[in-house]
């Protein structure tokens, strides 16, 4: 597949493998398939239609990342998941590749904050600052593959080539008001 819509062709019938809704994959697919579709964050119906529609090509949905790795290793499938996660079975000879949607990857932004009230401001600052450092923002891209933010990291070519760079952000206030509405919806209409 180029394109997150090319899961839902005939020719990936029982080899889609998406996060189920209780962890952020499961959350971003069906966000992905209702923009996909049309969809917005008050009317998610066109992502639920999507998925139905996606039921013959479902192999499963994950639960966990220990659920993927036997999948990558062994099985004919197309896993939804972080670039992190397969280009790390790569490194260990899995024979998979990993592809970019030409639309983007989905991104679950790595937030460090400085939580209101904390007794440890300085350290929880210190951390923030040392998390921002180009130098550790690099060793985040070299070591897990991870989209980094700061902008003056430089990161080498061969290794840009093996991180999403083209990003899809949902509104993770809309994500987080609405959240509880689409997995008990997910429950009684996907299951997975």
């Amino acid at each position: 597949p180029r394109s997150w819509a090319d899961l839902w062709h005939p020719r990936f019938k029982g080899k889609v493998v998406p996060g189920a809704i209780e962890l952020t994959p499961g959350v971003l697919f069906l966000l992905e398939a209702n923009v996909l579709n049309g969809g917005t964050y008050a009317n998610v119906d066109p992502g639920f239609a999507a998925l139905h529609r996606l039921k013959p090509n479902i192999r499963k949905y994950f639960h966990s990342l220990g659920e993927v790795r036997p999948l990558l290793a062994n099985e004919n499938v197309v896993v939804a998941v972080s670039s992190n996660v397969t280009q790390g079975e790569a490194d260990k000879g899995i024979p998979i590749e990993t592809v970019f949607p030409e639309e983007g990857s989905l991104a679950s932004p790595a937030v460090a904050q400085v939580v209101k009230g904390t007794r440890v401001k300085d350290l929880a600052e210190r951390f923030v600052d040392r998390y921002l450092d180009p130098r550790v923002q690099l060793e985040w891209a070299r070591q897990f593959y991870l989209t980094v933010f700061n902008r003056k990291t430089s990161i080498p070519e061969d290794l840009q080539a093996r991180i999403a760079r083209k990003l899809v952000f949902f509104d993770a206030l809309e994500v987080v008001r609405r959240r509880e509405e689409w997995v008990d919806r997910w429950v009684r209409e996907v299951r997975g």
